[in-house]
């Protein structure tokens, strides 16, 4: 997403090492905005698959995947 590439352009260091300190802290990379950076696709792809199991179960239950004929579906289950 667009908050990820932002922080991956925000961050980004040539000449950085990894962040294992052995002596005086000099130049460093931060790792917190790459641990957030993971954190968002982990996020992202957990909320793609619970999007897709409601695709399923609608599809399963009203054999389509068109959201007027679901929306008339469920406008009779609510009359009856």
């Amino acid at each position: 997403s667009s908050s990820v590439l932002f922080l991956v352009s925000l961050n980004a260091q040539n000449d950085g090492i990894a962040p294992i300190v052995h002596g005086p802290a000099a130049n460093y990379v931060d790792p917190l905005p790459q641990a957030l950076v993971i954190s968002a696709i982990v996020i992202n792809f957990a909320l793609l698959a619970l999007a897709l199991v409601f695709v399923m179960l609608l599809v399963e239950r009203y054999h389509t995947t068109d959201s007027v004929r679901i929306a008339r579906e469920v406008g009779k289950e609510k009359r009856s």
